[in-house]
């Protein structure tokens, strides 16, 4: 290649593809023996992998033979363009966020530049600036596709890869050589803008898959946006002198309009004298904007001259003269931001507060597991459950809106700045005089630390520990490859209050857990145990105690009896696992006068009329109906006996109902009969329809926000979704016959109840999560005068039949529609705009690669899906697959 030249993306793209071509045609077969997670017999994922897997295999050979096709070509090399000359900043008509934001969006805007970096303090509003230009150009016909990734600390190639194969739903491959070339190849001729947060040190883009030297491709649009604390970070990644943007804190102006602005006028002009102390607070914080809006926060709601006074107080006589360096200094940040957390409510919100920072950098945290994850801190403790959660969502309200936690695109998760993550840890560490007393996602310092976390890092042993660590309160290690042999140092950890050892491999309990007599709650959920030992009765200090999705055969009331102070006992399986034989143990639970909710599963009619009797405080509730005990449920009826149940009533939140009836049974003698369920599961190869009797469906489900249908092969339609007014998330999983989801007007005479105004009213109003997997007969999801007025999300897995989507105009909350390639290809519209307006909400499912569903599925937050297998279960589940669809096996 002669100097100043460099070889064509194409050549290069071609050389990698066919390497890559020839890796994956050795790596088909090998899929097959790959642990996977899925659903007992319903086997929702093995359905889903091997219908990629055929997909995968079918792709390989078509891309070998395009690869050799493609093999020719007329020039193998480009001329290297100049260097662009730098751009100072010059435009002083601007000010604050709006000055810098002008200048990335001119950089990105010319053709020029290829990298922009903004660096500045943390804190000072880079990620801010960044969530501006991504809803700038996330539409923008400007670039075929716009990714954002949050680095953060300890960032590496594979971290970004996964971030860019998630968001983009790419083949997902086991080494980070094959994953660049599928990354390569999808972003090579495309223009796109990839944005990178908080970046602390330099990544090798080639090596994630990113064209690097993208000013050498004149025909695309191929643009990196930065942000760093560092500029010689911005160095490191190439971007030039002059395309970095330095984000200086306010000036004087700026700061007290932001400051202002998050503290109410209202208070401000309360009394003369605020106005004045105000200002001197204002200019306390430095111009930082994370401190002003966090502190303007704080102050929102203090009237009285001394308590701002006070606050003046506590900056100035905080640790801020023992800090050196700038005023930007880190510690000077969390110095400022402490305000925030002393001016908390109460110790308790403090806490919920600080436990926050335990998860890892921009973790998403789903409310109700926040609310349980308190509520097992001994944090949020009230005289029943759904006041419990309702103290958990109180919490959150008050932590989002001191700006201390943030509210994400999903309503259903939250999550920490992570300079306010950083803050915390800081307080918690005495103001960064001690280090590690909390340990995130490492096996290192763990000696000394009083909180450890560790969730999917595929942790197979526990570190060595000796036998002095008294230290140690707070233990989660969901989700890793723990065996009962590999956790015998736990009874070196004797002051351990929460475990968590939920979606590991425990065939039992160990009796090394037995030991921890200080514990206060352990979660043993998804994991293999069948029996229990009598050494669990030792735990009696134990409040919560779950073993959900676990094949208990037995459940020996006499260790329930030593378990007096249980408040939450939760043994719900969702997988089918528990053998019939399984009888409840209601003699000792309702001997638990401090319990507070229950999980419990029913394989008898005779257990369930003997739970209807109690007054156990029922809050999941699985509902087994075999094919052999179908005599026993003949002309069963979900009725006033449970829903009748004053407990049950008020406290079920969770029904799961497995069926080989035709039809399920809703009735009443009360036809407004009321409860407070929120989630409704079912599934049954025969199940075909619900029927209400003597009672309004409105009013029993109307509460219901979340009803999944799995594996449900007879339905041909589910028109009755309709009279869940308020449901906001529906999953529709391997309804085989189903044709079309939601019936025409002229279908509506068949619902329940239905008088002729309901006929006319065609509204899901409140729907947000639409999915549908799996169905093979699909042809109609519904008629296009069916409104949708509260969408977000549709998801769309392995309908092939299906070509129209049923609607006119994009639904103005619609933010995302995931579908398979194919459906993108063979989707019909009535006008070319209808289709162009909704082009920018479109991303497609790779169905190349049998772990392709793992981040779908686990996106849609549903139990029933997951379950591990061991090698020789998995064999079972195949065998039986096969001979279901007629396979060989």
């Amino acid at each position: 290649m002669r100097k100043g030249m460099q070889r064509r993306n194409e050549v290069e793209g071609w050389l990698k593809r066919a390497e890559h071509v020839c890796v994956e045609t050795e790596k088909i077969q090998a899929k097959y023996g790959k642990r996977t997670k899925c659903m007992g017999s319903l086997s929702p994922c093995i359905c889903v992998n091997y219908y990629m897997i055929a997909k995968s295999a079918a792709a390989n050979c078509q891309a070998a033979e395009k690869i050799y096709s493609e093999g020719m070509f007329e020039e193998y090399g480009v001329m290297v363009p100049q260097a662009s000359s730098e751009v100072p900043i010059t435009d002083v008509s601007l000010t604050g966020t709006d000055r810098y934001r002008s200048l990335a969006v001119k950089f990105i805007r010319d053709e020029a530049v290829s990298k922009v970096g903004l660096w500045g303090p943390g804190g000072v509003g880079k990620t801010h600036l960044l969530h501006q230009i991504n809803n700038l150009f996330h539409k923008n016909p400007a670039f075929d596709v716009v990714i954002r990734v949050t680095a953060s600390k300890g960032c590496s190639v594979a971290k970004v890869q996964d971030a860019i194969v998630g968001e983009q739903m790419l083949v997902k491959k086991d080494d980070t050589e094959s994953q660049a070339v599928i990354i390569y190849e999808f972003l090579k001729s495309k223009n796109f803008l990839i944005l990178l947060d908080d970046l602390w040190e330099h990544v090798d883009l080639d090596k994630v898959g990113i064209p690097n030297e993208v000013i050498s491709i004149g025909n695309y649009k191929q643009k990196l946006l930065l942000t760093t604390r560092s500029e010689s970070v911005c160095g490191q990644m190439g971007v030039k002198n002059g395309q970095r943007i330095k984000i200086d804190c306010l000036d004087e102006t700026d700061a007290w309009h932001l400051f202002k602005e998050n503290v109410g006028t209202e208070i401000i002009e309360n009394h003369p004298l605020v106005l004045k102390l105000a200002k001197d607070v204002a200019n306390e914080l430095a111009g930082l904007p994370l401190a002003l809006i966090v502190v303007g926060r704080a102050m929102s709601t203090k009237r009285h001259p001394r308590e701002w006074q006070n606050c003046i107080d506590f900056l100035q006589q905080s640790r801020l003269n023992e800090i050196e360096g700038p005023v930007c200094n880190e510690e000077s940040v969390f110095a400022r931001l402490k305000l925030s957390y002393e001016y908390l409510s109460d110790t308790n919100l403090k806490d919920c507060f600080t436990s926050c920072a335990l998860w890892p950098d921009d973790y998403l945290l789903d409310r109700n597991k926040l609310s349980e994850y308190w509520m097992g801190l001994g944090l949020v403790e009230e005289e029943d459950i759904h006041r419990c959660y309702n103290a958990g969502y109180a919490r959150i309200r008050e932590l989002v809106d001191k700006c201390l936690l943030e509210e994400t695109d999903d309503d259903r998760l939250v999550k920490m700045h992570d300079v306010i993550r950083d803050m915390a840890l800081w307080i918690v560490g005495d103001e960064g005089r001690e280090k590690n007393k909390w340990v995130v996602q490492t096996v290192s310092h763990w000696c000394n630390a009083e909180r450890i976390l560790s969730v999917g890092t595929e942790m197979a042993q526990l570190p060595a520990i000796s036998e002095d660590q008294t230290k140690l309160t707070v233990l989660i290690l969901q989700n890793n490859d723990l065996h009962g042999s590999s956790v015998s140092s736990l009874c070196f950890f004797i002051s351990l209050q929460y475990l968590d050892l939920s979606r590991n491999w425990l065939k039992t309990i160990p009796s090394e857990v037995c030991k921890l007599v200080n514990l206060y709650y352990l979660n043993l959920s998804d994991n293999k145990i069948k029996d229990l030992p009598q050494e669990l009765g030792l735990l009696f200090k134990l409040q919560y105690l779950l073993l959900r999705s676990n094949p208990i055969r037995e459940i020996p009331e006499v260790i329930l009896s030593k378990l007096s102070r249980l408040q939450v006992a939760d043994f719900c399986s969702l997988q089918l696992e528990q053998p019939a034989s399984f009888e409840p143990p209601f003699g000792a639970l309702e001997c638990m006068t401090d319990l507070k909710a229950l999980g419990i599963t029913v394989g008898k009619i005779k257990y369930l009329n003997m739970l209807c009797k109690t007054s156990l405080p029922v809050r999941s509730l699985c509902v087994i109906i075999k094919s052999k005990s179908l005599d026993e449920w003949k002309r069963f009826a979900f009725s006033d006996s449970l829903f009748g149940n004053d407990l049950i009533q008020r406290n079920l939140l969770e029904l799961y109902i497995y069926t080989h009836e035709e039809q399920i049974v809703f009735e009443s003698n009360r036809p407004h009969r009321s409860s407070n369920l929120e989630k409704l599961y079912i599934c049954g190869h025969y199940f075909t329809d619900v029927l209400w009797e003597g009672v309004e469906s409105q009013d029993l489900f109307q509460n219901l926000r979340r009803l999944d249908l799995i594996s449900c092969i007879s339905l041909t339609n589910i028109s009755w979704v309709q009279h869940f007014p308020y449901l906001e998330d529906l999953i529709v999983y391997n309804c085989e016959k189903l044709q079309q989801i939601i019936g025409s007007t002229s279908n509506n005479d068949n619902l329940p109840n239905t008088d002729e105004k309901e006929r006319i009213s065609l509204s899901q109003p409140c729907l947000k999560r639409f999915t549908l997997i799996y169905l093979k007969s699909l042809t109609t999801i519904c008629d296009s005068s069916f409104h949708f007025p509260s969408l977000e999300c549709l998801q769309i897995l392995g309908c092939p039949q299906l070509t129209t989507l049923p609607f006119t105009t994009v639904p103005c909350n619609m933010k995302v529609i995931h579908c398979e390639e194919e459906l993108l290809e063979h989707l019909q519209w009535d006008n070319a705009n209808i289709k162009h307006s909704f082009q920018p909400f479109f991303k497609v499912i790779s169905m190349n690669n049998n772990s392709a569903p793992q981040n779908f599925l686990d996106g849609l937050y549903a139990e029933w899906i997951y379950h591990r297998f061991e090698d020789d279960e998995l064999e079972e589940i195949k065998a039986r697959w096969n001979k279901d669809r007629g396979l060989d096996s």
